[in-house]
């Protein structure tokens, strides 16, 4: 129950060497954020100034939000919370972007619009992991846009600016899923992540390096501009929409292009290879379903995973690189807990915790 919870988490960061209490904490706060594997109940932890707070219920996200102060860390158990308006440098962790079947842990998913208007002059840096943002990211109008954050291990149904004029500043996208999270203006830079339909304005540039990008046509089509491409699989979806997903402005380096690339990228393609539908369907162990960036794998063959390499030497797509994709997030889940009934007649609680220590 939530008391007992509380109870461990007291025993565990007030009963430890100084030495030993980060780990202790960082174990202590996996224990409370992974207790919906035995109850199904959202729960947020506030760890600020040393000390830790706990909230329940859908709106834990919003209380530990507003009772913040830059710099602390949030951390969420699986489950659905309200979404709010994040308006400070925070590390917000999850139990993952999707379910893990072996562990029996739930996603941690924020529901409804989630606003993030961090002040310009906060000069923090905000680390949002292990979290499916079900709904929008969205800024308000009176702020100048995104800027100083980096989501890792997400997925993120939909990022919009307030308005035209505003920007994106030194975001970063690391092992995410993707859609419809471009650039107005600004800069981003998007690693081993799956990034479905998102286009980069004429006014902005992104990096792309070991990404499976996927763009569409039709009314939904977006363009890629001033962009560069390193070891990453680029799939044009339809006939039309090589004609707005690749543009003469971008760079291209050790990529494998579907062939409706073709006409557009040939002036910049380089070292690349180009190929068609069927050929580029089987450099995939399952391709049936590419254009899901939510639970495809995109995982290579064996041959092509050998033939199609990077500039590093590793695969090209998201299992290549320095950061290869895995959803699991870093701080450790909580697999097994088993909590005596009683406390010992000397006060001490028995406490068997089966730990995966995540990365």
């Amino acid at each position: 129950n939530q008391d007992t919870l509380a109870n461990i988490y007291f025993l565990l960061t007030t009963k430890t060497y100084m030495s030993m209490k980060k780990l202790f904490l960082s174990l202590a706060t996996a224990i409370i954020a992974s207790m919906t594997v035995h109850a199904q109940t959202q729960v947020a932890t506030l760890l600020h100034d040393g000390g830790v707070k706990v909230y329940y219920g859908s709106n834990a996200l919003k209380s530990a939000v507003e009772a913040a102060a830059s710099g602390d860390v949030i951390t969420l158990s699986s489950g659905s919370f309200t979404a709010c308006k994040i308006d400070k440098s925070l590390t917000i962790r999850g139990a993952g972007m999707t379910g893990n079947s072996q562990s029996g842990t739930r996603p941690t998913i924020i529901a409804g619009e989630a606003y993030i208007n961090i002040p310009t002059d906060d000069g923090g840096t905000s680390v949002i992991e292990g979290v499916m943002f079900k709904d929008a990211i969205k800024t308000l109008y009176e702020y100048k846009g995104l800027k100083n954050i980096t989501f890792t291990k997400c997925t993120i149904c939909e990022l919009t600016l307030g308005s035209s004029s505003q920007t994106i500043e030194n975001v970063n996208y690391i092992n995410c899923r993707l859609s419809s999270v471009g650039v107005g203006n600004g800069t981003a830079t998007y690693m081993n992540s799956v990034v479905y339909n998102s286009g980069v304005g004429a006014n902005a540039s992104a990096e792309f390096k070991n990404c499976v990008v996927i763009f569409v046509g039709g009314s939904y089509k977006a363009r890629a501009k001033n962009s560069s491409f390193t070891n990453c699989l680029l799939y044009a979806v339809s006939p039309d929409s090589y004609s707005t997903a690749y543009d003469a402005t971008n760079s291209y380096e050790n990529c494998v292009a579907h062939e409706y690339t073709y006409k557009q990228a040939t002036p910049a393609i380089g070292n690349n290879s180009l190929m068609g539908t069927d050929r580029f369907k089987a450099l995939f162990v399952d391709s049936s379903n590419l254009t899901d960036y939510i639970s495809a794998s995109y995982t290579l063959t064996d041959e092509a995973r050998a033939q199609y390499l990077g500039t590093d030497g590793s695969e090209v797509g998201i299992y290549g690189g320095t950061m290869p994709f895995n959803e699991t997030p870093s701080n450790p889940q909580i697999t097994k807990v088993n909590v005596a009934q009683k406390t010992t007649t000397d006060g001490k609680l028995s406490i068997e915790l089966e730990v995966n220590s995540g990365e």
